[in-house]
């Protein structure tokens, strides 16, 4: 009756664990559960073996059951702590990696030649007498426990790397950290209680052995903890670094831009983030920017201008897509969204007041420096950094000399329309005064600037005029000064990027250099 009831209760725990696997292959869209699918497959495995050696009528069937179960055992542990190492981001070598999945072969080899080597059963035989039918061993081999041993060595160091990150993370990581603890620690007790039991207080426990039962139930819990903390998602270290309370919308992503999770700003911006599921496409989600459809994946840092209509009224954006780097490797990204509607709005209106250049349409110099004064302003007291480029034409008298200044003036639209085309939707250009132009980057750092200035550089090199039937060739430098913060007055930049500037000259022409 005892050997009916725990054989009907094993047949529900593999109906049970296979369902565990196939949900979290459906469910889980994170590249992390890949080693819990196999930590599932060691303890079905397990469990397997233990229901044939339960059914079993004679000796072989029981040994082939009890061969099966501990297949299953000598991968669990080792598979289990690879699982905790990659969840809490402790970095281990390559060889390390593979002597953990080495060495469950080994053991695995040892228990399906015991019967010939004697090293893990020297003799054994079947009994039907106990309440649980199955393999009764009656004497162990030299290294019958090192199964037992190094479940334990890895289970120990899956607790003891859990209470040192429990130390590390913040508090809301608390309990799904305390809920791995827990299966971690339950296989591991039931182990220590049934050996202790049954080899060193010589407790009849009748054949029974509760691990497949704790093993299932513990897998049950881990993926209840999957589904309710997001053990499998890479944001727990992401929000470990990103302050919640920030006012531009963060949304997180894993490896493949699947949604990951988003702070209030975010939901605010997109609503259907508040109940989209995890682990779809991000770009699958109702509002979501057409322009941020195809974020990059080339782990580089990346910006993305994009307007969205808010109550009829249309709002202007920055995003910012930055990958997030684990021990060495992208796990994920970060994308940061930035309402830039105050600043182009700005723009939009000054540009109405007919503060602009005749000649090439942009900005005058007196209306550049307004713009640009206000935008320094805010910078100063959001300590961000802020640079300015002042570009001039090379040997631009010769141009005036050699086809006449009207063909000098097609040059100069043609350069400031080249330029306009290469610089983000609110940044400021202005015409400086004669073949010089200025440029205001706001948020951009000195190598932000240095890029810029080189990607315009090279256009006009390769760019060329066409006047009256003929073809000029023009060539530009170009001199960057940066405020790290802000606290620079406009005047001392604007002087420091032209001396750059006329250093660029000094050294040759068509070169860009920095303050």
């Amino acid at each position: 009756m005892e050997n009916t009831i725990v054989t009907i209760l094993l047949f529900a725990s593999i109906i049970i664990t296979a369902d565990l696997i196939v949900s979290t292959v459906i469910k889980c869209k994170s590249e992390k559960k890949n080693l819990f699918i196999f930590c599932l497959l060691g303890i079905l495995l397990y469990v397997v073996g233990n229901f044939f050696e339960v059914i079993s009528t004679d000796v072989g069937g029981a040994l082939t059951g009890v061969k099966v179960m501990y297949a299953g055992a000598c991968f669990m542990s080792p598979l289990f702590l690879l699982f905790i190492l990659d969840y809490c981001e402790v970095a281990i070598r390559m060889w390390w990696r593979v002597l953990l999945v080495a060495i469950p072969f080994a053991n695995m080899l040892l228990i399906w030649t015991t019967d010939a080597t004697g090293l893990i059963y020297r003799e054994f035989r079947y009994t039907n007498e106990t309440m649980i039918h199955g393999l009764e061993i009656v004497e162990q081999g030299p290294l019958y426990f090192l199964v037992y041993a190094i479940a334990a060595v890895c289970i120990i160091i899956s607790f003891f790397v859990i209470i040192k990150r429990n130390f590390v993370w913040g508090n809301r990581y608390r309990k799904p950290l305390l809920l791995l603890m827990l299966i971690s620690a339950g296989p591991l007790l039931t182990n220590v209680v049934y050996i202790v039991g049954t080899y060193l207080l010589k407790i009849d426990l009748h054949g029974v052995n509760f691990t497949p039962f704790v093993l299932v139930a513990t897998s049950t819990l881990f993926y209840y903890s999957v589904l309710r903390y997001d053990l499998f998602d890479f944001s727990t270290r992401a929000k470990s670094i990103t302050v919640d309370i920030l006012n531009d919308a963060v949304v997180f992503m894993d490896m493949k831009n699947d949604f990951s999770s988003a702070n209030d700003a975010a939901m605010e911006l997109i609503p259907a983030l508040a109940k989209f599921p995890k682990g779809r496409p991000v770009a699958d989600a109702e509002g979501w920017p057409g322009e941020l459809k195809d974020i990059p994946a080339d782990g580089a840092l990346h910006e993305i201008d994009f307007t969205s209509d808010h109550g009829g009224e249309t709002r202007h954006y920055k995003a910012r897509v930055k990958p997030i780097d684990a021990s060495g490797r992208k796990i994920g990204t970060v994308l940061l969204i930035q309402d830039a509607t105050d600043a182009v709005t700005a723009m939009k209106k000054l540009e109405n007041a007919a503060y602009t250049d005749a000649l090439t349409g942009l900005y005058n110099r007196r209306h550049f420096m307004q713009i640009a004064t206000l935008l320094l302003e805010r910078a100063k007291r959001a300590g961000t950094s802020c640079s300015v480029l002042m570009f001039d034409l090379d040997l631009f008298k010769d141009v005036n000399d050699t086809y006449g200044h009207l063909a000098g003036d097609a040059v100069l639209r043609a350069m400031s329309e080249r330029i306009r085309e290469l610089i983000r939707s609110y940044d400021v250009l202005a015409r400086y005064g004669g073949e010089e132009f200025v440029l205001f980057m706001d948020g951009a750092t000195l190598g932000a600037a240095e890029e810029r200035a080189e990607l315009i550089r090279k256009q006009i090199d390769l760019m060329v005029v066409h006047y009256n039937g003929t073809d000029i060739r023009i060539t530009c430098s170009a001199g960057i000064a940066e405020t790290p913060d802000g606290s620079e007055d406009l005047t001392s930049l604007i002087e420091r990027a032209d001396a750059a500037l006329y250093r660029a000259k000094r050294d040759g022409r068509n070169l860009v250099r920095s303050a």
